[in-house]
């Protein structure tokens, strides 16, 4: 039996990378979002559109990572390629309740 190996590794064509979708919530259902949602979920929510942060992101914080006064909030890295870096994130202050 004869062996054949390859030479060169063959070219193959990418598709092209999607552009960045970006999606914004208008305020009107933004409202009718939070008012469906259960009371602990709706001031998860409320939390996450005014910081812009993600799910879990909001659900792993701590409460030493807010500061309610100074309204900034620091969110540790969650990628291994940062090195526990920590964000700082800015928010307004919000209610919390329906």
């Amino acid at each position: 039996m004869l062996e054949r190996g390859v030479n060169k590794v063959p070219r193959i064509k990418l598709f092209p990378k999607p552009k960045k979708r970006v999606r914004w919530i208008t305020r009107n259902k933004a409202t009718k979002l939070i008012s469906e949602l259960p009371e602990y979920l709706a001031s998860m929510a409320t939390f996450a559109l005014a910081t812009g942060l993600r799910q879990r992101n909001v659900s792993y914080l701590c409460c030493d990572q807010v500061d309610i006064n100074r309204e900034m909030a620091w969110v540790h890295a969650i990628n291994k390629n940062q090195n526990n870096a920590c964000h700082p994130i800015k928010f307004k202050r919000y209610k919390c309740s329906k």
